[in-house]
């Protein structure tokens, strides 16, 4: 990991399991997507990441370490592509110094010059970094903004 400039390799304490209330979404970010659903009579589609056991995988686009056997560590365009075709996207969810901020940098790495990067919403006061991390979470909004990202509040974003 920090041959790639990222962190030094951590043991976290088990978060965010399948099933568990870590992994959940936020109770008032899911009564706002079931409201979009239901809205729109389309389903939100959530991407499952850390399968494996090999490499961590802080973003939801790509493993940190590449597993050659794991094509789940691989870089995930169709999800990327899939992103390119909304008018709006909006970036919410934890970590915002770790998991969070390497999902962004993923997709922006992957957006391509001709897409908007101004149309990914950056949602500041819905997330937070973990404790001792605030200074990567102060880099990766200094780092979006600089790159054309929407820097906004849950509160000003109207959903239609």
């Amino acid at each position: 990991l920090s041959k790639h400039g990222n962190f030094v390799l951590t043991i976290w304490p088990d978060h965010c399991l399948l099933g568990s209330k870590g992994h959940n979404v936020s109770p008032i970010i899911e009564a706002a997507l079931a409201e979009w659903e239901l809205k729109h009579s389309k389903s939100v589609s959530y991407i499952i990441k850390g399968n494996n056991s090999l490499t961590e995988h802080y973003s939801a686009i790509k493993a940190e370490v590449l597993v050659a056997s794991d094509k789940n560590t691989d870089t995930n365009l169709k999800f990327v592509n899939e992103l390119k075709k909304h008018r709006s996207i909006l970036v919410c969810g934890q970590a915002s110094s770790h998991c969070v901020n390497f999902t962004v940098r993923d997709i922006v790495d992957n957006w391509g010059p001709f897409n908007d990067l101004a149309k990914i919403s950056i949602l500041q006061d819905a997330m937070s970094p973990v404790t001792g991390f605030e200074e990567a979470e102060r880099k990766f909004f200094r780092d979006m903004n600089a790159k054309g990202l929407t820097m906004s509040k849950s509160t000003s974003i109207k959903l239609k």
